[in-house]
């Protein structure tokens, strides 16, 4: 059905389409509408600001061929199914003064006029004018687009009493609790970072963690990581991994496609204490610097 020219199902449940050409500058979501669907809100559109409906609690969601849900609202919304990074996408769609508005009766959506959290998530940036943000202990979870924003700033700090992220060296980390043991995820790296040592117990370093540090030289990686993400050190292109495990160690992390290359180009060194009996690339630690034998 269509109202003021929008798209939507046939109940207001989720808004199909708001039309590109449209010259509002303002619009208001029907309080009726629960889902965006995915690009919903096309760049580039004339407006300057939206209003989101009291219950509007989902943005990005694609029909994946079968369909929008069209339930009146009556119960949970959905958890999966809908893309990430859609409120960067509606936010680069709008001209001017870029504004997103929250009711106070919206109970999925909080704002403090610099960040959007939808519940524990941080999925957007409104203020891309600041130079440092402070993490709040309540966000767990941080939009990827977000993260490149963010890593883009001066200074980042966390809430000290935040349970789960915290900053080292530039790093911000990602507890995950395990047995009795905790393990870490590295999230991304201020791009002004130079040279890093993560923490031992780092088993994740995040896609895109280190994209963009293009004056990162030095990395010391433990044995610990067995995963890297995608493009994690794209731009990185005069780096030195400094290695805590084997040759064969690494040929057992898993890389997804897209990371191989960035980071099998850069100088490599496995870790050995005693001077190497054996041709190789080699490292060990002299007063607390990474130094090749």
């Amino acid at each position: 059905t269509s109202r003021d020219g929008v798209l939507f199902t046939k109940h207001l449940y989720t808004l199909i389409q708001y039309p590109y050409a449209n010259t509002r500058t303002e619009y208001v979501i029907p309080d009726e509408v629960v889902e965006l669907a995915h690009q919903a809100f096309g760049s580039p559109l004339n407006l300057s600001k939206i209003t989101l409906g009291v219950n509007t609690a989902i943005a990005g969601v694609n029909n994946w061929g079968s369909g929008y849900l069209d339930a009146p609202f009556t119960g949970p919304i959905r958890d999966s199914g809908f893309i990430g990074g859609e409120w960067s996408y509606i936010y680069t769609s709008l001209k001017g003064d870029k504004l997103i508005i929250i009711p106070e009766e919206n109970p999925y959506f909080s704002s403090d006029g610099t960040s959007l959290c939808w519940g524990v998530h941080l999925v957007l940036i409104m203020n891309q004018t600041i130079t440092s943000f402070n993490i709040p202990k309540d966000i767990w979870y941080i939009d990827p687009e977000v993260c490149d924003f963010l890593k883009t700033l001066k200074e980042i700090t966390v809430a000290p009493e935040h349970e789960w992220l915290f900053l080292h060296e530039g790093v911000l980390y990602q507890i995950a609790h395990v047995g009795d043991g905790v393990i870490y995820e590295a999230l991304f790296a201020l791009q002004n970072t130079t040279q890093v040592s993560l923490l031992d117990s780092t088993t994740i370093i995040d896609s895109r963690a280190f994209s963009g540090c293009y004056n990162l030289t030095d990395i010391v990686i433990p044995q610990s990581v067995d995963y890297i993400g995608n493009i994690a050190f794209s731009g990185c292109e005069n780096l030195t991994v400094y290695y805590k495990g084997t040759p064969e160690d690494w040929n057992n992390i898993y890389f997804v496609d897209g990371t191989s290359a960035s980071i099998n180009s850069a100088t490599r060194y496995y870790y050995s204490e005693t001077a190497p009996t054996e041709d190789g690339n080699y490292w060990h630690y002299v007063d607390g610097v990474p130094t090749a034998w």
